[in-house]
């Protein structure tokens, strides 16, 4: 099936579950999703589109299939970021599951922020940063307090990832597309990966 959302801030204080078709909760930019602390978020096999952010403000959320597509009309937030866990959070991210951002949060609260505390575990799936529909020279940021699996950097309109707040450590592969950078100057932490550098 599909759901269509409009424009305007959803709270999830009971259990979201995708498990196929496509759903999108919130239509405009700005927009937040928000998993409060009885909220459980679940994306098992559908497609989940999050026109701002995903904001998990101490609830759980189970990124275990599908793909799940953040900040696709924009977000400006100095505050928070577009795929945001907070220290009391519960997350897991596993199997094949893909969560794609294809635009940059054009203030200064970052693009994936994952706090530590709460119980964490990425032990699967992949982040994609851009895709086709990606504005051109767009920066994303990454601060996050545990490891990650793969990590594609994936536009044809030159983006540019940075690091901030945390080392970045990875258990998968890092694949950098043509015409992307990779840019570890501006904050001078480490990068680990035990897979491949692509």
């Amino acid at each position: 099936g599909t759901l269509n959302g409009s424009n305007g801030t959803v709270t999830c204080n009971g259990l979201f579950r995708i498990t196929s078709g496509t759903a999108t909760p919130c239509s405009n930019a700005d927009n937040a999703f928000t998993c409060n602390s009885s909220g459980k978020f679940e994306n098992r096999g559908g497609t989940c589109n999050f026109s701002g952010r995903f904001y998990n403000n101490g609830g759980t959320a189970n990124f275990i299939g599908g793909t799940t597509n953040v900040c696709t009309q924009g977000l400006s937030s100095s505050t928070n970021a577009s795929f945001e866990h907070t220290t009391s959070s519960l997350l897991n991210i596993s199997g094949d599951a893909l969560i794609a951002f294809q635009k940059a949060n054009s203030s200064t609260g970052g693009d994936i922020k994952i706090i530590g505390g709460g119980t964490k575990s990425i032990t699967g799936g992949t982040f994609q940063i851009g895709n086709s529909s990606t504005p051109s020279g767009q920066i994303f940021n990454i601060n996050s307090a545990i490891h990650i699996n793969d990590l594609s950097v994936h536009s044809g309109n030159s983006c540019t990832v940075r690091v901030s707040g945390n080392p970045l450590i990875s258990e998968g592969d890092i694949n950098i597309s043509t015409g992307c950078t990779f840019d570890l100057s501006t904050s001078n932490l480490d990068v680990y990966l035990k897979g491949d550098w692509i």
